[in-house]
């Protein structure tokens, strides 16, 4: 019976709670004779969960996704003899939703499962949950109740892959590296490790009623330390200047037993605080309460939330609390800030530094759709996050722990059944192929591609299937709900009536064939030569299908009174659109689709497709750009770079939106999406000019953007840092490179331009 139920050590230890507030307790001791080299634990909680090692609290998770596991070192908080791990249980993802389930169920369920492994040289050891652990719980409860176990391929599938954030120990740079980039860049690298974030501002609750144009004038730029009187409560507001990803702590001082509400908001502009009106699916509001203790004290929510303003409500009308400090415990993955770029232009620096905070928020368990809600990995944004990762950290590894989730199609783009008909957001199997593949180009590594080969290819099976007899895939609705109603989305821009023969799809189908045949031929598995076969037919049958040679642009065959950016742009950057057809298509796109703003996903007003041109989707601008790059148009993608990611910085953007309007108002902004911020890979790729020629850097093609005055741009590579310098004197360019030995180079340098290349 044992194998066949191949289970590990790890149970689901847990506690049914019937009274009482949200919280328990679970407890171990531990002895350490000999300091480990790595102590680490993993974990997965069904509920709100912090883990303390010895007091010190070390990280927690939301417990909002099936097996979701984090994996935290925690080195240095061990200490020779006896050690505990504590972890603190609670609540399903935050009190308002938790409440109204635990009404309906007369109890609340949670459950934790952790693995804490220490390793010295060649030796490892497990400490792992079971019913052995002591229980502690404000209703009298002291039985753990043992749940379940962590099965073998639940182990190897979610735990093995999970990404580890490792304490931060710093960065050294070599020594040519520091010479050659200078000292700017030098600077740049130290300190950019911060364990909290302060507010920027505060102010108080009779700012609230105040209209928006007044708002200015009343916020008072504070420190890290208040004192607050009877004046300023009950609502005290405070704005951390950008968004922030963490636990709320927070010091005071109350004169009698009270409580405490916070509400984070999401939003990146204080006035949309305070409009009545306000599009309430922009601004969310997520509220947690919690009790406060008489006399002087500390308290840190468990709850990790994404936010930039904070709203602290006080119960008790003649309670008087004085706020000492209000600050946010981090909860971003710790990093060498090896990545740079800086030329002459400040506002591509700021695009530039905001498209890499933009990733950084999002760099948890895996890489999130945005940290508003703890959302999952979806392979579309994937693609784009983990380029980023590249050239401004120098580390995919988390591409493994993203693709290593079992979501559906909708999600990460996994298909289970090869015939399955009612499945969204057709293209993301093809996204999920792509990030796949781009992980073994950047890093020259065959592991996760064979690890995850089986599965694409049911993806790509899976799309195949869905292929006419001209080669090409015909959208059709998505059927679901009580009667059938159409609802589904079936791609990107979450329309449910984008039918047809799409280029966006097919083009997705021909890239997705390309790139399967790549790693099967790498690892001698699959049909490579039937799926190149098949990938120049669908290219020959878009261009005979879905060519419009009157509107010089790829068309959908459903609605052809649109164009496209999105199967156009594609079709550019897979090579689909070749020679004067590819030209047509920038010149249709720049006069149909593009304004100050940027390109927008369609030429006309299409309201249940993200508002078709009056929407901008930074991803596929990010697509559209590159392709121009690629076609020798450099000047185009840079005017694009500046609409796109300039309009949003001028708009007040801290991090990158989802999307944005195509005029000045500011339905779209939400913030804080990774798949938005593809600026920052595009001026290190295409404007540093340093790119793998497929080899993970062993090889690479530097071309440079010839018409900037000056640029130093630091790229991390597998095989160690590269740096690329432009500068000008008397009119005349000159660049430069410095990469390790070894490093084949091929360098497209502009006309009339000097070029020099080192080696260290």
């Amino acid at each position: 019976m044992e194998a066949i139920k191949q289970l590990t050590d790890i149970k689901r230890i847990g506690i049914v709670k019937r009274t009482g507030d949200q919280w328990s307790q679970y407890t171990k001791k531990f002895n350490i004779d000999v300091l480990p080299e790595l102590a680490a634990i993993r974990f997965e909680a069904m509920g709100v969960c912090g883990v303390y090692i010895n007091g010190e609290f070390l990280e927690g998770t939301t417990g909002r996704y099936a097996g979701r596991v984090a994996y935290f070192e925690c080195t240095s908080l061990i200490k020779k003899g006896e050690n505990e791990i504590t972890i603190k249980l609670g609540d399903h993802y935050h009190q308002i939703i938790g409440e109204e389930i635990r009404a309906r169920r007369g109890a609340i369920i949670s459950s934790v499962a952790a693995e804490m492994e220490f390793i010295s040289g060649n030796e490892r050891t497990t400490l792992v949950t079971d019913e052995s652990w002591a229980l502690t719980s404000d209703d009298g409860q002291t039985e753990t109740i043992y749940f379940s176990d962590i099965t073998v391929a639940e182990y190897d599938r979610l735990w093995k892959s999970a990404a580890i954030w490792h304490e931060y120990k710093g960065f050294d740079i070599p020594e040519a590296v520091a010479s050659f980039a200078g000292e700017d860049y030098v600077n740049y690298t130290k300190n950019c490790y911060a364990k909290y974030a302060y507010p920027k501002k505060v102010f108080n609750s009779n700012m609230y009623t105040l209209p928006d144009g007044t708002l200015t004038s009343r916020i008072s730029d504070m420190g890290a330390v208040w004192l607050f009187d009877d004046s300023a409560l009950p609502t005290a507001f405070f704005d951390f200047g950008r968004i922030q990803v963490g636990y709320l702590e927070i010091e005071y001082e109350a004169d009698k037993d009270t409580a405490f509400e916070a509400r984070f908001d999401y939003s990146e502009h204080a006035e949309d605080l305070f409009l009545e009106n306000r599009h309430k699916g922009w601004v969310t509001n997520l509220q947690i309460r919690t009790p406060l203790k008489k006399g002087r004290h500390t308290v840190m929510l468990n709850h990790r939330r994404a936010f930039r303003f904070l709203r602290l409500h006080f119960e008790g009308q003649f309670t008087t609390v004085h706020l000492l400090s209000v600050r946010v415990r981090l909860s971003l993955m710790p990093y060498s800030q090896a990545g740079w770029f800086n030329c002459e232009d400040k506002m591509l620096n700021k695009a530039w530094e905001v498209g890499k905070y933009t990733l950084h928020v999002n760099k948890h368990e895996e890489y999130e759709s945005c940290p508003r809600t703890e959302m999952k990995f979806f392979s579309g944004d994937g693609i784009i996050a983990a380029l980023i990762d590249q050239y401004a950290f120098g580390d995919m590894s988390i591409t493994d722990s993203s693709l290593s989730h079992t979501e559906i199609a909708d999600n990460g783009g996994i298909v289970f059944d090869k015939i399955a008909r009612n499945v969204g957001l057709w293209e993301y199997p093809a996204w999920r192929i792509i990030t796949a593949h781009n992980y073994f180009v950047y890093n020259n590594d065959l592991k996760l591609a064979d690890k995850y080969f089986d599965e694409l290819t049911i993806c790509l099976d899976w799309t195949i299937g869905k292929l006419n007899s001209k080669n090409l895939v015909y959208q059709f609705p998505i059927f679901g709900g009580a009667f059938y109603n159409v609802s589904g989305s079936v791609e990107y821009t979450c329309s449910c009536d984008r039918l047809g023969e799409k280029p966006l799809v097919n083009a997705l189908l021909y890239r997705s064939l390309i790139c399967m045949a790549e790693m099967g031929e790498a690892l001698g598995k699959g049909k490579p030569e039937a799926w190149r076969a098949l990938a120049e037919k669908i290219k020959t049958a878009i261009n005979e299908h879905l060519w419009s040679e009157e509107v010089g642009a790829y068309l959908d065959s459903y609605d052809t009174s649109f164009i496209p950016q999105d199967g156009n742009a594609l079709a550019l950057l897979f090579g689909i659109a070749e020679g004067d057809r590819a030209t047509k298509v920038m010149r249709t796109l720049e006069r149909e689709n593009w304004s100050p703003y940027g390109s927008a996903i369609l030429s006309k007003h299409i309201s249940h497709t993200r508002g078709g041109n009056t929407t901008i989707s930074p991803l596929m601008c990010t697509y559209e750009a590159e392709a121009r790059f690629l076609l020798g148009e450099a000047d185009s993608a840079m005017e694009l770079i500046r609409r796109v990611w300039g309009t949003m910085l001028k708009m007040g953007a801290q991090t990158f939106w989802e999307f944005m309007n195509n005029n000045d108002t500011v339905r779209w902004r939400v913030p804080a999406h990774a798949w938005s911020a593809g600026c920052t890979y595009l001026l290190s790729a295409y404007v540093g000019g340093i790119r793998t020629n497929g080899k993970g850097f062993e090889s690479i093609l530097y071309q440079p953007y010839g018409n900037m005055e000056r640029f130093t741009c630091v790229t991390p590579t597998p095989k160690g840092l590269m740096v690329s310098k432009c500068s000008t004197v008397e009119g005349k360019k000159h660049f430069e490179l410095l990469v390790p030995e070894g490093i084949k180079v091929e360098s497209i340098i502009p006309e009339n331009a000097e070029f020099t290349l080192t080696t260290y």
